[in-house]
């Protein structure tokens, strides 16, 4: 499907994973998020990483949660029915805050895009591994920029897996094509962070409107794939 997308727009398909509680809360006001969802939720990730060719994240999810992003098919409960191809793990990092610790970087391949970044941070993180790209839109990098460099290496499915700001840029400027949601069955309460950051609306009229493709139960949670219809 990606790829059928990606002939058609010259982009790639472009997925948005949220895991939240019931009152769409993605983590505590302090940052702690491990684990809202179960383990077969968490598995099922397994499965979305491995069919993208890329993973897209922002520099805030970084330094919070220091995720690594590996596909580890050999601990799946099945094998995959597709071959696994490492996908490219992409870091939205405007102004290149990233440490050169962070787990991302040591398992490639990395893309670190920034607005700017100095001669000796650049040098740094392409000594680990890591391609850096410059793609400045008044001091943030254009997202558009970001999936077109995407397409132009031949990825043709991403995986958006980041905190409410990116997450919320993605989807408020049109370029989510599918909103997977997974969703536990838990109240946790007003000191907590949302599930996006968009512009602030003033009428239900301007709210992005969802169609429901379907729905499924992954132990406890439940997961619930949209189609954001930006036309309406």
């Amino acid at each position: 499907r990606g790829f059928l997308y990606a002939m058609e727009q010259r982009r790639p398909f472009v997925r948005c994973k949220i895991a939240s509680s019931l009152d769409g809360v993605t983590a505590m006001r302090t940052g702690e998020s491990k684990w809202i969802t179960g383990e077969v939720a968490r598995q099922h990730v397994q499965y979305l990483r491995a069919r993208s060719g890329a993973i897209i994240t922002g520099i805030g999810t970084v330094l919070s949660d220091d995720p690594a992003f590996t596909v580890r098919a050999k601990d799946w409960p099945k094998p995959p029915e597709f071959p696994v191809v490492p996908p490219i793990k992409v870091v939205i990092d405007s102004q290149c805050r990233i440490p050169l610790t962070a787990r991302i970087l040591k398992d490639g391949p990395v893309w670190v895009v920034c607005a700017k970044v100095t001669e000796e941070k650049k040098l740094s993180l392409e000594r680990s591994g890591a391609k850096v790209f410059i793609l400045p839109r008044q001091n943030k990098v254009n997202l558009k920029q970001v999936l077109k460099k995407l397409f132009e290496h031949q990825v043709y499915d991403v995986l958006v897996e980041a905190g409410p700001k990116l997450s919320g840029a993605f989807l408020s400027q049109g370029l989510v094509q599918e909103l997977w949601h997974y969703q536990a069955p838990l109240i946790l309460g007003s000191q907590t962070r949302g599930m996006f950051h968009t512009p602030s609306l003033k009428c239900l009229s301007q709210g992005v409107k969802m169609g429901l493709i379907r729905t499924e139960n992954l132990g406890h949670d439940k997961l619930t794939v949209y189609r954001p219809n930006y036309s309406e």
